[in-house]
């Protein structure tokens, strides 16, 4: 798949107007019998007028999995989601790319505490994924996540955290539920030596008619 989109801001919420094209490709497929794969790139180019100045814009973003399913059902994969951040002395460009919608918890952890919005240094995520099918009703899933900017957000500091998700899924019909544990350990570049972990539990249900 093609894809282009063009947005346009007029005072922005920084009090400036943006013109800003995004253009990228997308591509899925299985291949090899077991593996299949997803990716995807996207450039932005574009200029953000603050009146006596003018910004250029230019970033990128790059997204890839690759997964291997073996003859039981388990699926393992790896996960890469990159996006560039801004070059701080380079006054003239804006070189972080734009997250148009809100991609955290496809991508980067389902405790949505890390997203390519909230840092201008850009965004790195790697992910390993791994998905047991127990029977035809019942599947377990786990997720970790190694995250850290791509521009220093301080003198040589860029790692945020890492992330392991664990979660369970029962379907029945249109009966859905899922419960999971999820664990944020910071950088102590970040959040300093004595922070502790945070932890997440939930449980949901849905039932489609």
């Amino acid at each position: 798949d093609l894809f282009a989109m063009m947005n346009t801001s007029y005072a922005n919420f920084g009090g400036y107007d943006e013109t800003l094209m995004t253009f990228g490709a997308y591509s899925q497929r299985s291949f090899a019998e077991n593996f299949d794969y997803n990716a995807m790139v996207a450039m932005q180019t574009g200029t953000a007028d603050f009146g006596a100045t003018e910004v250029d814009i230019s970033g990128m973003l790059l997204n890839g999995e690759i997964g291997y399913t073996m003859a039981n059902g388990v699926r393992l994969a790896a996960l890469v989601d990159y996006t560039t951040g801004d070059d701080g002395t380079t006054n003239d460009k804006w070189e972080g790319f734009h997250n148009l919608y809100y991609t955290s918890h496809s991508f980067n952890g389902a405790m949505d505490l890390v997203n390519a919005h909230d840092f201008d240094e850009g965004l790195m995520d790697i992910g390993l994924k791994a998905m047991y099918p127990v029977n035809d009703s019942w599947k377990l899933m786990g997720e970790f996540h190694s995250l850290a900017t791509v521009e220093e957000y301080a003198a040589d500091k860029t790692a945020l955290g890492t992330e392991i998700d664990l979660s369970g899924k029962y379907v029945d019909g249109g009966f859905a539920w899922q419960t999971g544990l999820s664990m944020f350990s910071g950088s102590e570049d970040r959040v300093g030596p004595n922070a502790d972990s945070q932890n997440w539990l939930y449980t949901q249900a849905t039932m489609s008619f």
